[in-house]
This record gives structure tokens, C-alpha cells and sequence, in this order.
């Protein structure tokens, strides 16, 4: 419901500072039209200087008036939004982990490797600069190559994105897994390239195409490759004429954004990173999770000194990692039987490892930090694992 009233306050600003800027600029071309036709009827003697002069004053603080009106509408709707930002976040308070701070020098890394993830080089060297981080122009070169071959794959010209995949390909260190996206991007590259031949009714020069570049094994081994490329083959009968044919379909753009999509990943692969930054998982895992953890935070209180559960969001699989756990202790994977355990102080042990480390009186110390605690004070931490539990219906139950 927050979330909800937060879009529904955002909304109504974003509409807000549009109409409003609208209107401004409406009432500014108004008197700037007054002036014009005042000084024509100085020239033409058709109004005197002073009455012209009067008006005009006059027109200007009426303008003034009505703008300064619309900004303070504005103002207030705006100061609304973040009356509300405020008020959710110190409900939340009380949920943040006592002793811990933010670092901010990991958080401006973080922001400013998104930056460059998303393609914003101007704001993230500008971002740099002021949090006074140091040029990392190894990670900032790569992804300035990626977005200008992303600007090439826009305009629907392949022969950049053809050109990294064959530098790229020339990896020695490259992974099976890697490298069957590889393939697979270039079969896409490939696809695309054939259909624009098509379209230009270039059949003989089709049927080369393939032979050069798709009558490979890794092609034509795969099932859905041979299968594209029959069909591809096929279309030559209607090259020139793609359009209300059979074929038709080949012409839809989002198999454009697609490629560009499956580009992204590949590029971030062969940097050793995710599709998606650390920033943007985390945003999106925060959102679904903000909610309940603000009627947690809220409810909390009541219930203090009795055990509940807390029912999560369901994230989906994208926002699902580390589904198993080794204990740093006991060096053995957790189970249902040893299942990890969060600790008061954020570090998190297998149950086995924290039976172990408890001494008489019932207080155990954390290896990893001076702080000490009892064991009816750690939170047993029920890992979910969404591949392993396609039917399961409800989401993972994090026990407080």
C-alpha cells in the first residue's frame, strides 16, 4: 500500500510539473506576443508611449502572478511526496540493523558502475569525480564498445556486432557455457543479416550466405538452427515480396530487440558480470520486498519477545541466487536438518556450528566478531530454491 500511495503521489507530480511547465511557457508566449504588438503600435503611432507602457506593465504582473500561483502548486504537491518519502522511511527505521553503517565509498562504486552499465559515461565520470573515486577506465572502455555496437544494432546494421563476436570467439579462456551464447548470438546476427538480403530480393546471395557462414556443425547440429535455417531457405521464394507472405512474421522488430538483448548478456559474460548491475537487483529486490518489511517494521513492536513468521514476496527466479549455503565454520553445505542461522550481529552459521560454539549459560561468541549472544537470539534462515520447487505455490517463509 505504500509502495502504491508512493507511485500514485509520483504520478500526480510528474503530471503536475508538466502541466505546469506548460502553462508557464503558454503565459510567457502570451506577453512576449503583448510586447510585439505594443511596439507596433508605438511605430505606427496608433498608442501612445505611456498607454502602451502601462498595459505592458500591467500584462507582466498579471503574467508574474498566474506563474508564481502554478510553481506554488506545484511546490506543494511536490513537498508532498517527499513529506511521504520521509515518513515511510522512518517507519523503517526500526528495522535497520543496529551497529551498521553504510560505506559510502562501496556505495558510490556501486552507483557508478551502473552508471556505466546502463550507458550514462557522462554521469558516471562526473560521479566519479565528485565522490572523489579513481577512473577505472578498463571497466568504462568495454561498455562504451558495447553501447556503440547497441547504436549500430538500433539503425539495424550487424556488421559491428558480427565483428565483436569474431574477436570474441577468439578467447581462449572462454567456458562451455559462454560459449554455447556465443553461438547462439551469432546464429541471431546471422538470422537478421539473411533477412534483410531478403527483403532486398537478393536470393542467390541468400543461398551463399548460408553456406559460408551457417553450414557449421554447432548450427547445424542444433535443432531450432536447422530448422530456422530450412525455413530461411524457404523464404527465398518470396525474397523481395516478404510482406502478407507466409513468411512475414521474419519482419517483426522485436526480433531486433531481442538480439540486442542477448548481445547485453554475452558482452557482460565476457567481462565476468551479470546482465543486470548489483544496483538495479537490488532496487528490484528492495521494491518487492519493502512492503512487508515496512508492516513488519510496523508490527514489530506488539509482538516483541514472541517468534512469528514472516512471509515474503515471491521474487521469481531472477531475483533468486545463492540457494545453498556453506558453513564457513563446519565447511559443509546446510541442510533442512542444519539449516543456516543469522546471527545478532549479521553474520550467518550452519545450526551444527552454533551448537558447537555454545558455552555454559547458554551464550555463544561469534567467531567472526566480538559481539556474543544467546541461542534463542539467531533466526533460522529457510533458503528457497525455485528450480527445485517448479509447483510450489507460496514463497519462502524467513522465520523471525
Amino acid at each position: 500500500p505504500q509502495l502504491d500511495t508512493f507511485e500514485a503521489l509520483l504520478d500526480r507530480v510528474s503530471k503536475k510539473q508538466k502541466t505546469t511547465s506548460a502553462e508557464n511557457i503558454g503565459l510567457i508566449d502570451a506577453l512576449i506576443k503583448s510586447f510585439e504588438e505594443a511596439q507596433g503600435s508605438m511605430r505606427s503611432g496608433s498608442q501612445s508611449v505611456l498607454e502602451a507602457l502601462g498595459q505592458l506593465q500591467t500584462k507582466t504582473k498579471q503574467t508574474q502572478d498566474l506563474c508564481s500561483q502554478s510553481y506554488k502548486d506545484y511546490l506543494s504537491d511536490l513537498n508532498g511526496l517527499q513529506k511521504h518519502i520521509d515518513g515511510s522511511f522512518q517507519e523503517l527505521q526500526m528495522y535497520q540493523t543496529r551497529g551498521w553503517a553504510p560505506d559510502n565509498a562501496v556505495c558510490d562504486q556501486v552507483i557508478s558502475d551502473h552508471l556505466y552499465r546502463v550507458g550514462c559515461f557522462d554521469i558516471g565520470e562526473l560521479h566519479e569525480r565528485e565522490a572523489g573515486l579513481k577512473e577505472n577506465p578498463s571497466l568504462q572502455q568495454p561498455f562504451k564498445e558495447m553501447y556503440q555496437v547497441l547504436e549500430e544494432l538500433k539503425k539495424k546494421e550487424l556488421k559491428p556486432a558480427l565483428d565483436w563476436c569474431a574477436a570474441y570467439s577468439k578467447t581462449p579462456e572462454m567456458n562451455s557455457s559462454q560459449s554455447n551464447r556465443l553461438h547462439e548470438l551469432q546464429f541471431q546476427l546471422h538470422k537478421l543479416q539473411l533477412i534483410c538480403m531478403l527483403q532486398r530480393g537478393e536470393k542467390g546471395e541468400v543461398i551463399q550466405y548460408v553456406q559460408e557462414h551457417l553450414n557449421v556443425p554447432h548450427h547445424q547440429a542444433h535443432p531450432s538452427h536447422a530448422t530456422e535455417i530450412r525455413r530461411l531457405l524457404s523464404a527465398v521464394l518470396w525474397a523481395g515480396r516478404l510482406e502478407g507472405s507466409p513468411y512475414g512474421g521474419l519482419l517483426n522488430d522485436a526480433l531486433w530487440t531481442e538480439a540486442s538483448y542477448l548481445f547485453t548478456t554475452v558482452a557482460c559474460s565476457a567481462l565476468g558480470l551479470p546482465k543486470d548491475s548489483n544496483l538495479a537487483v537490488c532496487l528490484a529486490a528492495g521494491y518487492l520486498a519493502l512492503p512487508t518489511l515496512a508492516k513488519y517494521a510496523q508490527l514489530r513492536p506488539k509482538f516483541r519477545g514472541t517468534q512469528c513468521e514472516l512471509q515474503m514476496p515471491d521474487f521469481g527466479p531472477e531475483l533468486q541466487f545463492h540457494s545453498t549455503f556453506a558453513c564457513p565454520v563446519i565447511q559443509q553445505v546446510s541442510t533442512p536438518t542444519n539449516p543456516p542461522m543469522l546471527l545478532p550481529c549479521q553474520h550467518v552459521l550452519s545450526q551444527s556450528a552454533i551448537n558447537s560454539l555454545v558455552k555454559a549459560g547458554g551464550r555463544l561468541k561469534c567467531p567472526y566478531c566480538p559481539n556474543d549472544c544467546t541461542h534463542d537470539q539467531c533466526i533460522t534462515l529457510h533458503l528457497y530454491n525455485h528450480s527445485l520447487s517448479p509447483s510450489a505455490t507460496s514463497p519462502p517463509v524467513t522465520q523471525v
